[in-house]
């Protein structure tokens, strides 16, 4: 420990509490009233503690009021919060996740004397996932109108709009009193959902602050005390205020689900739609969102404020470099857990005038038609006219892994398969770091992860394949190309195999000659393209001429030795890492075909 050469001063260096109780000690020791006395006695010891323990608490304590007083080192989230006002943030809210319908409503009693059916705003309709029992509310977001159809003698409404949660309402009647706030009760609010009416008048979010006047309808958000949010007006300069007794009515939805609401699929109607009970209504899912409900998310964290406040305060709310249009659509768009952006220049070929997006959701994959559409239409409102945003879907890359480890059994009491259970631990553990745009699967680091798992792992290895799928439309009928942006390993001619395999099955006719049983094979860089000519088949898909009775097996390996070659149809460069596939021509049914 240090010590000042002059007994008779304080050393401030040291602020731990063992330090401290000696520095006072040496302190007291020094003066010419205590220095024969004994500090190690039980009165003037404990007197010792109390001094050094009050000395290291405002230390502490000081040094925490320091702390919080900078976004970079603060931990209290209303401390985050309070500094994230200061650039202009506010942090986002539970999202309840949404879904498109098509409906359709069936009158057996004909009750209904008119050929249309109102769903009102607020419709009632309930979801439950299959490994649960517990049923979840859904609500329709605006008022729509199914008509009759006179084909189907239904009425039939498409792309309804249902978003989960619970609709509310808060009154309140102004104080009139300067920096009033109005308080949202409920801490799962959907901010995005979020209506104000003051006097009976709607009143709209801030966007853009430079065209506010003393007169503007607007209302400020942000986020208060317990994590809950609250709105304020203006001042009478900077937006219209509250005056003493306006009545305000905040109405907005709660989320019970978050980010846990996305891929509810099966939607039941509730409530009863204009009083007629016999009506019987059927929600499908829209062809937009096949995978059902999307874009549900959580209440932003504490450590995602202070990433992304900062990021927002340099970006203000423009769309021109790549990190502006990134920071401004993860901030709007809370389901979003990664998202990369490049110009058209550094595109593959080059298309300039042209920012493209790419996306992943927290909850799922790709996005959904109308997700795509949402984020187009925003960006579009913002960015340069001479600039034409494109989002396209992310392309994953598959890593397949066989694990080999070799562990001391006497140094732990767990079983095979227990150690088994760790290195997937390890394996999921890891795959979640390098789950993002550009990021490294690094050999070394994991194999470091697993040994780390257990002191008992003595040895791993790992045999890596690299796979993508892509599955054929008819809007990539022209074929598609796979960049792995890794050498691909050779394979030898007579390996009909290769590093390319496709399925299921898939016919092709040319020159009036149909063949089945189609597939794409590789050898030495060539993808041609093989088949079965159906003539070879019996119409049960056969081979014929063979003994009848074969094994399923058996006939396999008969269709395969009939295959002949019909084309080349890509290349492979294996240096590269490209794998070219163009179909040159609509006779291929790409819509059946997955090529990995």
């Amino acid at each position: 420990m240090a010590y000042t050469t002059d007994t008779n001063k304080l050393n401030i260096v040291d602020l731990d509490f063992d330090s401290i109780k000696a520095s006072l000690i040496k302190y007291l020791d020094g003066q010419d009233t205590f220095k024969d006395y004994n500090f190690e006695g039980s009165a003037m010891n404990i007197l010792m503690d109390v001094l050094a323990y009050n000395t290291h608490y405002n230390g502490f304590y000081t040094n925490m009021l320091a702390s919080e007083m900078f976004i970079d080192s603060a931990t209290l989230r209303s401390s985050v919060v309070s500094l994230a006002k200061h650039l202009g943030y506010v942090p986002t809210s539970k999202t309840g996740s949404t879904v498109l319908v098509d409906l359709s409503i069936e009158d057996p009693t004909n009750v209904n004397t008119s050929n249309y059916v109102q769903i009102p705003v607020g419709t009632k309709f309930v979801s439950r996932k299959a490994d649960t029992n517990k049923v979840y509310t859904f609500l329709a977001e605006e008022t729509v109108v199914a008509y009759k159809n006179s084909g189907t003698d239904r009425y039939e409404v498409k792309s309804v709009t249902l978003r989960e949660g619970i609709s509310f309402s808060k009154t309140y009647s102004a104080l009139g009193i300067e920096n009033e706030k109005f308080e949202i009760p409920n801490p799962d609010v959907d901010i995005s959902t979020i209506s104000v009416l003051k006097g009976g008048v709607t009143y709209s979010s801030v966007t853009d602050i430079t065209k506010i006047t003393a007169k503007s309808r607007v209302y400020w958000l942000q986020e208060g005390l317990q994590e809950k949010y609250e709105i304020y007006f203006g001042d009478g300069i900077i937006g219209d205020p509250a005056q003493l007794d306006d009545v305000i009515v905040i109405n907005y939805h709660t989320s019970a689900l978050g980010s846990e609401g996305n891929l509810f699929q099966v939607f039941v109607l509730a409530d009863v739609l204009g009083g007629m009970t016999a009506l019987v209504t059927t929600a499908s899912l829209a062809a937009a969102n096949p995978n059902g409900s999307s874009g549900g998310a959580d209440r932003e964290t504490t450590s995602s404020i202070k990433r992304k406040a900062p990021l927002q305060f340099v970006h203000q709310d423009r769309y021109v470099t790549t990190e502006d249009y990134r920071t401004s659509l993860l901030n709007n768009h809370n389901e979003l857990e990664h998202i990369r952006v490049w110009g058209g220049s550094e595109h593959i070929p080059p298309t300039y005038g042209t920012v493209f997006i790419s996306a992943k959701l927290k909850n799922g994959l790709g996005l959904t038609t109308k997700q795509k559409l949402d984020i187009v239409d925003e960006v579009g409102r913002r960015n340069p006219a001479s600039i034409t945003p494109v989002v396209i879907d992310p392309e994953f890359m598959e890593i397949l892994l066989n694990c080999d480890v070799t562990f001391d059994p006497t140094e732990t009491t767990m079983t095979p398969d227990s150690i088994s259970e760790l290195v997937i631990e390890a394996i999921r553990e890891y795959a979640l770091e390098i789950n993002d745009f550009d990021d490294y699967f690094r050999y070394s680091v994991f194999l470091d992860r697993l040994s780390d798992k257990s002191r008992a792992i003595k040895n791993s290895t790992a045999a890596l394949k690299l796979r993508k799928t892509i599955r054929f439309t008819t809007s990539t009928a022209g074929g598609s190309i796979l960049y792995f942006d890794n050498r691909l390993k050779r394979f030898p001619s007579e390996n009909t195999e290769g590093c390319l395999k496709t399925w299921p099955p898939f016919e092709y006719k040319v020159e009036q000659v149909s063949y089945v049983e189609c597939e794409l094979i590789e050898s030495n860089g060539i993808v041609a393209l093989f088949g079965v000519p159906s003539r070879l088949l019996t119409p049960r898909g056969r081979a014929r001429g063979g003994p009848r009775g074969h094994s399923p097996s058996s006939q396999e390996n008969r269709i395969t030795r009939l295959k002949r070659p019909i084309r080349e149809i890509g290349y492979i460069y294996y240096d590269d890492g490209i794998i070219d596939i163009r179909g040159r021509d609509d006779k291929i049914n790409f819509n059946k075909i997955s090529i990995n």
